[in-house]
């Protein structure tokens, strides 16, 4: 279980860094709203996550 839980921590930091990377790119336009609420959601459920270490 320890494995899956570093494996979802990783997933949703990936997913973050992508998100922060795509601001101000203009192959795909993002709301500068929703990538911060993105940002904000996956730093929640990583908190989450880490609480039940």
């Amino acid at each position: 279980m320890h494995w899956f839980k570093i494996l979802l921590i990783s997933i949703y930091a990936f997913d973050a860094l992508f998100v922060i990377g795509n601001i101000g790119k203009e192959r795909k336009p993002i709301a500068p709203g929703d990538a911060i609420m993105n940002v904000i959601t996956s730093a929640l459920i990583i908190m989450g996550i880490l609480h039940y270490f």
